[in-house]
């Protein structure tokens, strides 16, 4: 079984930093106040626009109460999550933990089914960023992730998930991957 240092020891040596670290931003008015590094984030990921309404989406009213997490992932070990600097960032992850009736449930979700406005990494770093912030989410307690994102990635030539993030303890990691063609019905099928 593979530990949760050595997945970050091995996505540190593919990524070429000294040890990655992914802090964690919790709350609408914290997540609010980054809204302008965010912002500059997104454009040096050339993801244009991905954060541009910010205020909107954490306020957007929802069936259940949620509560937002950004989870900013950087190359140094040294990350300050009340004042990071931009050129240390790798990604970023904006997801929120669905809390009815107040009440913790260790469910999250991004909300975006497009995978274009939750998740900002710079491009050669996408596979490892989503590795990192599941891996983290999983060891904070969460039971049950749902994230879109878009990438280059999927599956290998022998069909298993080229994501290296697996289930802690009794929880199952299980993958699923949607293509869509517009002028064809989405298909998905489970990894």
């Amino acid at each position: 079984m593979t530990t949760a240092s050595q997945l970050f020891g091995s996505v540190a040596a593919e990524m070429r930093v000294d040890w990655p670290t992914v802090r964690v931003v919790k709350g609408r008015e914290k997540v609010i106040r980054k809204s302008e590094l965010l912002l500059a984030f997104s454009e040096r990921c050339g993801q244009l626009g991905a954060m541009q309404d910010l205020g909107y989406f954490l306020s957007k009213p929802g069936a259940m109460e949620r509560i937002p997490y950004l989870l900013l992932v950087s190359r140094t070990t040294n990350l300050d999550a009340r004042d990071p600097n931009l050129e240390d960032l790798v990604g970023l992850l904006l997801i929120f933990e669905y809390r009815p009736c107040g009440v913790a449930t260790g469910a999250f979700a991004t909300n975006d089914r497009s995978g274009r406005n939750t998740f900002l990494m710079l491009p050669q770093y996408r596979q490892q960023v989503v590795e990192l912030c599941v891996q983290k989410l999983l060891a904070d307690g969460a039971h049950l992730i749902l994230i879109s994102f878009r990438s280059t990635y999927g599956v290998g030539a022998d069909g298993k998930p080229m994501l290296k993030v697996r289930g802690a303890g009794k929880s199952i990691a299980r993958w699923t991957e949607q293509s869509h063609n517009p002028r064809l019905s989405s298909a998905s099928r489970n990894i």
